[in-house]
């Protein structure tokens, strides 16, 4: 059977990439992802928001949290 977004509930996991340039992005949320993320809610999924900016080793911390979650998206 194929997973899709409308099968109950999905596992979705939203990523906030890491900046490239200046510390203005660590000042300000990221309010794109906040909406999708709080319209998944809504919808009955289970969503976690991982922002890449917060850790020193990120490819590491991400990876992990794939491992741990098991995303359906």
């Amino acid at each position: 059977m194929k997973k899709t977004l409308s099968s109950f509930p999905a596992k979705v996991l939203l990523i906030i990439p890491r900046a490239t340039s200046s510390s203005f992005f660590y000042a300000v949320p990221n309010l794109g992802i906040g909406y999708v993320g709080a319209s998944l809610l809504r919808c009955g999924h289970i969503v976690k928001v991982v922002d890449l900016n917060l850790f020193k080793q990120p490819l590491e911390f991400l990876k992990s949290q794939i491992e741990q979650m098991q995303p359906d998206v």
